[in-house]
C-alpha cells in the first residue's frame, strides 16, 4: 500500500512499530491496520517534511516592502487549498512601511535577545 511504502521510507522506526503493533493484535483488519499507519504518517509527516523555505528578491526596496506587506495581509495559498501566513524576515536597510520594518532582521533579532534577558 501507498502509506506503509511512504511511512516505511520517510520514518522506518515508525513503520516497523506499526508492522509489529498490527501483527500483535491478530484480529485488527486490513482497516485498522491502514488507519493505524495514517495516524502515525500524519504524526510523524510533518516533522520529516517542514515547510519550504522561499528567498524573495525585488529590483528595489520599494517593490520588496510591497511584497512584504501583500504576503503579512493576504498570505499565500498552499497546495492543500488553505491559507498560509509564513514567518517573514526582511533583511536589508531603507524600509518604506511599517510591516517591513517590523518583520526586519534587525527588529526581530531586537525582540528575540529582549524575550532573552
Amino acid at each position: 500500500h501507498y502509506y506503509g511504502a511512504l511511512l516505511k521510507k520517510l520514518a522506518p522506526e515508525s513503520y516497523r512499530k506499526s508492522y509489529n503493533n498490527a501483527n500483535s493484535i491478530g484480529t485488527g483488519s486490513i482497516d485498522d491496520v491502514i488507519q493505524s499507519m495514517d495516524r502515525t504518517l500524519f504524526r510523524m509527516l510533518p516533522k520529516l517534511c517542514p515547510k519550504p523555505r522561499m528567498l524573495v528578491c525585488a529590483p528595489s526596496n520599494v517593490a520588496t516592502d510591497e511584497l512584504i506587506q501583500r504576503v503579512l495581509d493576504r498570505g499565500f495559498i498552499d497546495g492543500e487549498m488553505k491559507v498560509c501566513r509564513p514567518d517573514v524576515a526582511r533583511v536589508g536597510v531603507d524600509f518604506q512601511n511599517h510591516a517591513a520594518q517590523a518583520v526586519s532582521v534587525k527588529r526581530r533579532t531586537e525582540i528575540l535577545l529582549g524575550r532573552c534577558h
